[in-house]
């Protein structure tokens, strides 16, 4: 970056460079002279935007640097159960909502059912206990107009109509997507209200998790997850168990509620 010091109405003068720091000139009388380096200050352009001058003419425009910080934006997620097809989640023009895998294992949920009843929309009635029938409500629709996906997989039972979510470890879950609103046109009558896809954790890094956990009733719970990645591909797996005595519906029910489950993904 150079800049040409001398008279304004005369061809006299030297250029100078911000690295040799005071530069030799010829002032307006023809005399040899020395202008001393000035600090950087800052002065404003011809279009009246804010920039650095420095003392050898180098500039530097803040605008720049913003708009170069502001042009790092974060990887927008993406849903698929809207459209049935890859799209931003800001496109979508259902409403949906996403749970991610960090959510699922930071709550206290038990089951998927404890970790959805906790969203707007979403009503979850549950029958007993861990393990008891589990009924899943969109926006006021009956729980058989609730279609429920794993990895794309329908799940839901041709008899009753509701899908036992109450099987499903929220350990081994990767990501919810919760679209609500009706969407038969893409999945048939069983979509009424609204439609929850689980996708399953898959192709994991390197590593290994252990949980345990244990609570009332004789509750006890364990999930075990690793990851292996390479050049030639990778793969994962996961386990969960989860074994409780359950409690009664009511008074003086002497019936059996204990519950044990275990789950395994590769």
């Amino acid at each position: 970056n150079l800049r040409w010091e001398g008279d304004a109405d005369g061809p006299s003068g030297h250029a100078v460079s911000p690295e040799t720091g005071p530069s030799a000139c010829t002032s307006r009388g023809g005399r040899p002279g020395v202008r001393a380096a000035r600090p950087p200050s800052r002065i404003s352009s011809s279009t009246g935007e804010p920039s650095i001058h420095c003392s050898g003419g180098a500039r530097l425009n803040t605008l720049c640097l913003l708009a170069a910080i502001a042009g790092v934006h974060p990887i927008e997620p993406v849903v698929v159960t809207a459209t049935r097809t890859e799209i931003p989640a800001s496109q979508a023009l259902a409403s949906v909502e996403l749970i991610t895998g960090d959510e699922l294992l930071r709550s206290p949920a038990s089951d998927l059912g404890d970790a959805l009843r906790l969203r707007a929309g979403v009503e979850v009635a549950r029958l007993g206990g861990p393990g008891q029938q589990t009924s899943l409500f969109l926006r006021g629709t009956e729980s058989n107009h609730v279609l429920v996906l794993v990895d794309g997989l329908r799940i839901n039972p041709g008899t009753i109509g509701s899908a036992a979510i109450q099987n499903i470890a929220p350990e081994l879950v990767e990501r919810v997507e919760i679209v609500k609103g009706p969407r038969s046109t893409l999945y048939g009558s069983e979509a009424l209200g609204g439609v929850i896809n689980v996708i399953t954790r898959r192709g994991a890094a390197n590593g290994a998790s252990v949980q345990a956990g244990f609570g009332d009733y004789d509750t006890r719970s364990a999930s075990l997850s690793a990851g292996l990645s390479g050049a030639r591909g990778d793969a994962s797996f996961g386990l969960s168990w989860l074994d409780s005595d359950g409690f009664p519906t009511r008074s003086g029910d002497a019936t059996d509620r204990g519950y044990e489950n275990r789950s395994l993904t590769a």
